[in-house]
């Protein structure tokens, strides 16, 4: 049964409805839209226009599950059953080709998940511009095995839990595999200013060959005039530690300047990057100019702890979603790639420019 507050919302999962001036009956039967407002601040509204009536408020009495996941579950289930049958019963090609289709299909799912997720981290960081810290964390092979991920989970969890409970902690995290150390795992945040800092005289230093680029590591200034580096030196960007409260290796602490999204972009490197390189992977692959040494470079992503991210649940995480019907040139007029849905039933365009919103 569809719920509306005295504030003309719907509550659902993630989101939150705006009904407005929407007459009660095309909610309850259903009525669809063809275009999505996601406004996640005052300022900041995102979109998606739809070919087709396709949007619709959330009705609690069917069945929201994700129709691509069913289908695989139940694909699942068929290469089981053909598996569990006697060998003579059932070809093995058939095994196979089922096999290599559940495969295919579960690769584009998890790489759409993907996108969905680095798109939400985004999100989470917009709708609170009060993460404005950027935390990097290590751990110490003395005190913490940093190639053991669920130690490594149980031990962070805790350590937030009290953070959240005793400072009001709000924090994104990801978690990354070391690149020369390919099974270490350190920890990239963003978070509220709420840690002790120390400064020990460290700064972002700008790369010689690229001035508009920082040099990846940050320098105490002592090592920067050792090298010569003295006047790439940023010293707006100062580099502080948290080892007052950060007891299971290195810390750094930065404050993010900068727009929102690309705030966001700091956090979600992992992911991006890990999906970048497999793209280029398959995309080497189909062209048949793959190289023997790629084949570990370019694996799938994988999820450290399970999750592709953790949240503390005190963040702000619904965004309003308004929908409403516009004309069907929209979709034409409306720049960007048009995206097919994963049935074929119809095209979507994304933007998040407030003004092409206001267009509309």
């Amino acid at each position: 049964m569809i719920q509306i507050d005295s504030n003309d919302y719907i509550k659902s999962g993630q989101s939150i409805y705006y009904v407005g001036d929407i007459p009660l009956e095309d909610i309850i039967d259903g009525h669809h839209y063809n275009l999505k407002l996601i406004h996640l601040t005052e300022e900041f509204t995102k979109g998606i226009v739809c070919n087709k009536n396709t949007f619709h408020f959330p009705d609690e009495s069917k069945d929201s599950g994700c129709k691509k996941w069913g289908y695989l579950k139940d694909l699942e289930k068929t290469v089981e059953y053909f598996k569990s049958l006697p060998p003579d019963s059932c070809p093995p090609r058939l095994i196979e080709h089922y096999e290599k289709y559940y495969r295919e299909l579960k690769e584009e799912y998890d790489l759409k998940n993907i996108k969905k997720c680095v798109k939400h981290i985004e999100d989470l960081v917009i709708m609170n511009p009060d993460l404005t810290c950027f935390v990097t964390l290590t751990f110490n092979e003395n005190k913490i095995d940093r190639h053991n991920p669920e130690d490594i989970y149980k031990k962070t969890r805790i350590w937030l839990s009290n953070k959240v409970q005793r400072s009001g902690l709000k924090y994104i995290l990801v978690p990354e595999f070391h690149k020369k150390d390919e099974k270490g795992v350190h920890l990239h945040l963003v978070t509220n200013d709420v840690f002790e800092r120390t400064f020990e005289d460290v700064y972002r230093v700008k790369n010689p060959l690229n001035p508009e680029k920082y040099i990846k590591k940050p320098m105490r200034i002592q090592k920067a005039i050792r090298r010569g580096l003295t006047e790439f030196v940023d010293y707006n960007k100062k580099v502080y530690n948290i080892s007052k409260e950060w007891e299971y290796g290195w810390s750094a602490l930065e404050d993010l300047e900068g727009e929102r999204v690309s705030v966001s972009r700091y956090v979600t490197k992992y992911i991006t990057e890990a999906l970048r390189k497999y793209e280029v992977y398959q995309n080497r692959l189909k062209r048949g100019t793959l190289r023997d040494n790629d084949i570990f470079d370019y694996k799938f992503p994988q999820k450290i702890f399970g999750k592709w991210f953790l949240s503390s649940r005190n963040l702000i995480n619904k965004p309003i979603i308004e929908l409403v019907d516009v004309s069907s040139d929209v979709f034409d007029e409306c720049q960007g790639k048009a995206y097919e849905n994963v049935w074929n039933e119809c095209y979507y365009k994304y933007f998040d420019n407030f003004k092409q919103k206001q267009n509309l």
